[in-house]
């Protein structure tokens, strides 16, 4: 199991689907830079909250343990300063819509759901010949992690006693005792 491609497929489906007409990438990519405006969506940290959830042993031997993170998120859109007021309205877009029925809904099916949110950070950044407006947003999500493990079970225990001397001299009791799984 790889959490972050996981949680990295969550939020890209997530945001995606609501946003389709808009360019999500991830960070550190060692790709050329898309055309503006773009969103970046940085995982900054995942921290796992309270401890495995224990689903139980099934009838074939199988447990399922749920493990539910908090996880931040910024996002940044990036846009060229000459269109900064595109870049602008799709900064408010995403801000808004992230606390709609709809978008979370759409964050369920994806098992994340938006926990707390900072507001909009708006500065320009400076590169080699041109300046471009980027807004953040700091999101935090909860994020739930289920895994089923392989962990058979016992099917039978057989345990077998001898006692000697056992309150008399010479006196010897044997026992066997055989435990077996009810659901063979």
């Amino acid at each position: 199991m790889n959490i972050y491609k996981q949680l990295e497929d969550a939020l890209y489906t997530s945001f995606a689907t609501h946003f389709p007409n808009n360019r999500f990438i991830f960070p550190f990519l060692n790709a050329p830079e898309p055309q503006t405006p773009y969103v970046v969506l940085d995982i900054q940290k995942i921290d796992a909250i309270g401890m495995p959830q224990d689903g139980g042993l099934t009838d074939n031997g199988t447990a399922t343990i749920v493990q539910n993170y908090e996880v931040k998120v910024i996002v940044e859109i990036l846009g060229e300063y000459d269109n900064q007021t595109v870049v602008g309205d799709l900064a408010h877009k995403i801000e808004f819509s992230i606390r709609t029925p709809l978008f979370q809904q759409v964050l369920a099916t994806n098992n994340l759901s938006l926990m707390r949110y900072k507001p909009v950070d708006r500065f320009p950044r400076k590169r080699d010949t041109k300046t471009y407006m980027c807004y953040q947003q700091s999101l935090f999500f909860a994020y739930s992690v289920s895994e089923t493990q392989d962990v058979g079970y016992i099917n039978e225990a057989t345990i077998q006693g001898v006692y000697h001397d056992a309150g008399r001299e010479g006196h010897i009791i044997e026992n066997d005792i055989v435990i077996q799984n009810p659901n063979l």
